[in-house]
């Protein structure tokens, strides 16, 4: 056990965050502390097994639940929350529930907590399912000289133990059937529908041979709400889909048109880097193509706009998640001269 600690606590230094990582340094916080603790304190874990809150955007921090499904998620989890803590009573395992549990809803609304960390609630509820199904309860057996009052008690501690049994298989059943329906229609979404532009916007690109030209894409811009302000991030930018299609990175102001770097760094960018990122990109001319619609005067100021582009390609995709399709449109542009 000494050894497992030290492994953890190896892990722990490993996985922490660098300091400019934008999952822990986001600006744009919209939902209240309550929201976010009533979410991953009691709603996470009907979610992570046979609900669905969430709608598209997948941060907490901004995600925009609707008032209805959230509150019936409340009285979901609450229900679920009964029927776990009734689970583990009799074999002990409401601690290993409860704690490793809250620590993590603890962490997950106060520090980052997206779509995808969902599953990490899903991973522990079924190693706990698991651990919970392989130990056995106390039971105290019947004898001769039990009295009639202790053997009305051991009846009704009986028919308890009945009725755990069903709806432990309840919960199997209900789980296990739910997660089952997520995954035939996300495999069916999956072969129906493009997932992401990367492959379909490569095909245009090199179609109209434009690979080899200026290219840009866009990069996130959000407003605080805290204070209404822009927060620009020149790090968070798209084109990433794209790169798998060609033998180097084609887009100019993506990691800096670095080869090397065919991902998203995950480090946000402060003020003092953007302007020096605008400022490189700026002496790089103006781009001839565009991926996506990209906030031009910030970089070239009054020297060129959108308006001096035109949409050549509309391609169509989906987020796939549980049974829903998230469906976006993603345009190419190129100069209009």
């Amino acid at each position: 056990l000494g050894l497992l600690l030290l492994l953890a606590v190896v892990f722990i230094l490993e996985i922490i965050p660098s300091a400019d990582a934008y999952a822990v340094t986001s600006q744009n916080v919209q939902n209240s502390f309550l929201t976010r603790i009533l979410y991953t304190s009691i709603i996470l874990p009907a979610d992570a097994t046979f609900y669905n809150c969430f709608s598209a955007v997948g941060n907490l921090s901004v995600e925009p639940f609707d008032p209805t499904v959230f509150v019936t998620g409340i009285f979901l989890g609450i229900l679920f929350w009964v029927a776990l803590l009734f689970l583990s009573r009799p074999k002990k395992t409401t601690l290993l529930l409860v704690l490793p549990y809250s620590l993590y809803a603890l962490f997950s609304s106060t520090v980052y907590f997206h779509l995808y960390h969902i599953g990490t609630a899903t991973l522990f509820l079924l190693f706990w399912f698991w651990v919970d199904a392989g130990m056995r309860a106390e039971n105290t057996p019947l004898s001769s000289q039990d009295t009639a009052e202790e053997s009305a008690e051991s009846q009704r501690a009986a028919k308890i133990e009945e009725f755990r049994h069903a709806l432990r298989v309840f919960c199997a059943v209900l789980i296990l059937s739910v997660s089952i329906f997520w995954t035939i229609t996300a495999c069916c979404n999956e072969i129906t529908y493009p997932y992401g532009y990367g492959r379909a916007a490569s095909a245009v690109l090199k179609e109209n041979h434009l690979e080899d030209r200026l290219i840009m894409c866009s990069w996130r811009e959000e407003e605080d709400a805290a204070t209404g302000s822009i927060q620009v991030d020149t790090n968070y930018s798209g084109g990433v889909t794209i790169l798998p299609y060609f033998d180097k990175n084609i887009v100019s102001n993506l990691n800096g048109g670095a080869d090397s770097l065919a991902y998203m760094t995950h480090q946000r960018a402060d003020d003092e880097t953007n302007q020096a990122n605008f400022l490189a990109w700026a002496a790089r001319g103006i781009p001839n193509v565009l991926l996506g619609w990209v906030n031009l005067p910030a970089v070239f100021g009054d020297a060129i706009s959108m308006d001096d582009y035109t949409p050549i390609a509309t391609l169509q995709q989906g987020m796939i998640w549980k049974s829903i399709l998230l469906e976006s449109e993603y345009s190419i542009y190129v100069r209009t001269d």
